[in-house]
């Protein structure tokens, strides 16, 4: 920001930042504010739908490409598309639709969440896109925002909403919990495959005790927590010892 910026402001949120900011404003409580101290433009915002019901896939954004849903206007001509859908022996490792190029005002990436994420038994897709140099007047109805941006964009809310019709209140209700949820899975996920086996020795070395995977592993703060200091504090005075056998290594304690 400053002078050299031409008195703008550099600030970055991640997707992870914005949910926390959202927990405790409004986008249109944030345009308000952004309106107030004179921001007109937001260099880049990120949108994002996720659909949990196989409907909006990266085929139906081929079909739609195909049939000019992207464009943003009257006229004009469809911008580059590209599909990559790698494989190794067969097996699919990724499934993405990029619509525009990275530099591109609008710029699509349509991909399949739950393979990207490693989470199987689910079906989740996400249709993002990039638009720079925005209206700051996108945050007082985010939504309408989307839907406006073209045809496909539009397909997506009035699709998901006829979907929300249909469901009683209580799976309308699993609908809304969903994606915090895989979020959460796929993130356990990328933990397991750094820490999976480490919690295994941990795990096997304490007879299965799960609390001494918590109390070694988890964080200073969640240990203090739930009182778990009792583990780390055992090993530093020598307070287990092990016997290494063929089969499995047991842990007898040390008064």
């Amino acid at each position: 920001g400053g002078a050299n910026q031409k008195d703008t402001a550099h600030v970055q949120l991640s997707g992870v930042g914005c949910r926390y900011l959202f927990m405790n404003i409004t986008p249109y409580l944030l345009w308000n504010t952004l309106k107030g101290l004179g921001v007109t433009r937001l260099s880049r915002v990120d949108l994002c739908f996720d659909d949990f019901t196989g409907n909006f896939n990266t085929n139906y954004a081929i079909t739609a490409y195909n049939d000019r849903a992207f464009l943003t206007g009257k006229g004009g001509r469809n911008q580059v598309i590209d599909l990559r859908r790698p494989a190794i022996a067969g097996v699919l490792q990724g499934d993405t639709v990029y619509i525009g190029k990275r530099k591109s005002q609008i710029y699509w990436r349509i991909y399949d969440k739950a393979l990207e994420q490693k989470v199987d038994g689910v079906s989740w897709y996400r249709s993002e896109v990039e638009l720079k140099q925005v209206t700051v007047d996108l945050l007082s109805d985010v939504d309408a925002f989307f839907a406006g941006i073209c045809d496909y964009s539009a397909s997506l809310l009035s699709g998901h909403i006829e979907n929300l019709r249909k469901l009683p209140r209580d799976e309308r209700q699993k609908m809304k919990n969903l994606l915090p949820c895989l979020e959460l899975l796929g993130r356990i996920k990328r933990v397991r495959r750094q820490f999976g086996k480490i919690a295994s020795e941990v795990l096997d070395i304490f007879d299965g005790d799960t609390g001494a995977v918590f109390g070694l592993l988890a964080s200073d703060e969640a240990i203090k927590k739930f009182n778990l200091g009792e583990y780390q504090r055992s090993l530093k005075r020598g307070g287990v010892i092990f016997s290494h056998s063929r089969q499995k290594q047991r842990l007898y304690g040390v008064n």
